[in-house]
């Protein structure tokens, strides 16, 4: 009889300790979910001072694309794109004509095929 009321006690004990982890974890969690909340609503063009489009052409420098305008102009067209690939340590420049990958789907396709091939 002492032996089952030991053994529920141990039960009991671990089913508390069980619990409370339980609680440990969950509070954890929503105090990771406040926090990613907080992370997400962050506009970080507010804070460091910089438009989307400054923003997008460091992205896309820092995946070795470097872009050229013609005119200085923030809504200008791309006349040309440099793909610099880390890898096999080479630099391509590719032509943009903006009204023939306007009228083509195929076009833009096979340009960015050949975008992210030279960029490899």
């Amino acid at each position: 009889m002492k032996d089952m009321e030991d053994q529920k006690f141990d039960l009991a004990k671990k089913i508390n300790e069980q619990e409370s982890m339980l609680s440990s974890l969950e509070s954890e969690i929503d105090e990771l979910r406040r926090e990613s909340d907080v992370l997400e609503s962050w506009d970080i063009e507010e804070e460091v001072g910089m438009d989307r489009n400054a923003l997008s052409l460091q992205l896309f420098r820092g995946m070795g694309f470097v872009p050229y305008q013609e005119s200085t102009e923030p809504d200008a067209a791309i006349t040309s794109l440099i793909v610099r690939s880390l890898r096999r340590n080479v630099a391509t420049s590719f032509d943009i004509n903006q009204d023939e990958l306007m009228k083509s789907t195929k076009l833009r396709y096979e340009l960015a095929k050949k975008l992210w091939t030279a960029a490899d």
